[in-house]
């Protein structure tokens, strides 16, 4: 996960990258993924955004994702 702050005024700015690979015995695939997140967050170790336990009552957020999955190998589709 990279993550970089725009903006940094009452209103926050994030925005996130977070690329996956999985080889598993299901399939295989390459995937990114990004979000944006704007309003007020606390920092990447203590927020919500990232299931992260600590205080919330600071944070009033929304977000933006959207990812792309390319697929190497389906064991479903093509056994």
């Amino acid at each position: 996960l990279r993550e970089w702050r725009v903006l940094n005024n009452a209103i926050q700015m994030h925005v996130a990258l977070k690329p996956a690979l999985a080889m598993g015995t299901k399939d295989y695939y390459l995937e990114n993924e990004v979000a944006i997140y704007l309003g007020k967050r606390n920092t990447l170790q203590r927020t919500m955004a990232y299931r992260q336990l600590g205080q919330i009552k600071n944070e009033l957020f929304f977000s933006l994702k959207g990812a792309y999955r390319f697929v190497i190998h389906d064991a479903m589709l093509q056994g």
